[in-house]
């Protein structure tokens, strides 16, 4: 039988101590002491499927699981100065074990043409080279993700405001039902709506990020003077772009 919907972090803990259990040497280097163990499993599940099948989209996933591990791990590290010195070892191990390999992958992926390795060597490592490859693929159904977009629209951001919306608002279209959106592009929305000084629809999508995020309250700021029949409109609104997000149906101006 399958897990249960309820059940679904235990039978992802399963997951991992089973490909850990055939697979040592893919779960050894890393911290054991409970610390940032959802990072350490995406780790374990990216080494798994990257082995299973390598590939260049498969490698990015790695690094970027690679990266978020080593966020975290860091942190921890930094404040637990005061426990047990063998865990903090195990936690510097696992953090250099992790460094060691996110570097020998970003070596190797470094000419690779696949967008997100393109974004990554682009906005990670300043390659030029790549930077120019990614957005020669503007427009290119290669680029059709949101992640994709977001970063894109980065691009624009200071230099086209009308542009940078018109990308987020696409990013926000490619999303499927129940994906999880990205906070980013709703929150970067609200901003570019601002600097336009187009206050209701900075407001409507601080609204958006604000439900996407779990919390029902209004957006606050003092540039925003809006009647409480505007306020109610607009959160009205919101309410629909979520469920449309959340049903992967949101199309701009829908």
């Amino acid at each position: 039988m399958g897990c249960m919907v309820g059940l679904l972090g235990g039978c992802n803990e399963d997951r991992i101590a089973s490909i850990c259990e055939k697979n040592p040497e893919l779960c050894a280097d890393l911290n054991d002491d409970g610390y940032c163990r959802l990072e350490r499993s995406n780790v374990i599940r990216n080494r798994y499927y990257h082995q299973q099948e390598a590939s260049d989209i498969g490698a990015y996933h790695l690094m970027k699981s690679l990266e978020s591990y080593l966020q975290c791990i860091e942190k921890t590290t930094l404040i637990e100065y005061s426990e047990r010195k063998e865990r903090k070892n195990n936690r510097v191990e696992g953090m250099v074990a992790a460094r060691r390999q996110l570097e020998t992958l970003d070596v190797q992926t470094r000419n690779s043409l696949e967008p997100h390795l393109l974004l990554w060597h682009w906005t990670n490592n300043g390659n030029q080279a790549a930077k120019e490859a990614f957005l020669k693929r503007e427009g290119s159904p290669l680029l059709e993700e949101p992640e994709l977009q977001l970063a894109l629209a980065n691009h624009y951001r200071a230099t086209d405001t009308a542009k940078a919306i018109q990308i987020l608002q696409h990013a926000l279209s490619l999303y499927k039902e129940e994906e999880e959106v990205d906070i980013m592009i709703p929150t970067a929305l609200s901003g570019l709506y601002m600097k336009q000084q187009a206050y209701p629809q900075a407001y409507l999508w601080a609204l958006v990020t604000n439900q996407l995020q779990g919390n029902k309250g209004g957006g606050k700021s003092p540039y925003i003077q809006l009647s409480e029949q505007q306020k109610e409109a607009l959160a009205d609104q919101a309410e629909q772009i979520v469920d449309q997000l959340h049903e992967g149906q949101y199309r701009p101006g829908g």
